[in-house]
């Protein structure tokens, strides 16, 4: 299924560049990243860093879809994501969130959220906790992200990452697959 699932992409990819051009593609609108969105099937879980391709696709755009994941944070549209061990599903808005920070590694999530708590070990529930709280909460972090990036994206400096993780979560033993985007960005 995965392979069929990058092949149809690939497809869509061919598609919309003979309609639209290599610059449609390089920055989708935020259309583009809902309908992509709307067809993944899988998040990436660390540490094993499996996941969907479509996901990683998207994660891939790098800093030119940045301000197209910020502006649809506040998205509350579900997908058919279950989201584990906090109910629900996951949201438009929460599938580009998880996209930016892996995108961007030195996003200030903590200060945003207002939480004494380490990210890296609470991250989901801080994140799941302030914005199911209310609207008002979404679309902070969408104003506080934006404004970040704004003021930082001058900053950001690419870093390769070549640590090894699993390709599916069943390979926990032999971690084989490099980080799909190969990197991420951080601040100087």
């Amino acid at each position: 299924m995965p392979k069929l699932k990058t092949f149809l992409f690939f497809i869509l990819f061919f598609i919309f560049l003979g309609f639209y051009g290599y610059n449609a593609i390089s920055q989708p609108n935020k259309e583009q990243i809902i309908s992509i969105i709307h067809q993944i099937e899988d998040m990436p879980y660390y540490p094993e860093l499996s996941g969907d391709s479509l996901f990683w696709a998207l994660a891939m755009e790098g800093l030119a879809i940045v301000p197209n994941l910020i502006d649809l944070l506040d998205d509350t549209t579900e997908t058919n994501i279950s989201v584990p061990n906090f109910g629900r599903f996951y949201t438009i808005g929460d599938i580009s969130f998880c996209i930016l920070t892996d995108i961007i590694h030195d996003l200030p999530i903590m200060d945003i959220f207002k939480s004494k708590k380490d990210y890296h070990i609470e991250g989901d529930l801080v994140y799941f906790e302030f914005v199911r709280y209310s609207k008002e909460n979404r679309n902070y972090l969408k104003t506080k992200l934006h404004d970040w990036f704004v003021e930082n994206k001058e900053n950001l400096i690419w870093v390769k990452d070549k640590r090894k993780f699993r390709k599916v979560s069943s390979d926990w033993k032999y971690p084989t697959n490099q980080l799909p985007t190969k990197g991420y960005y951080k601040l100087k």
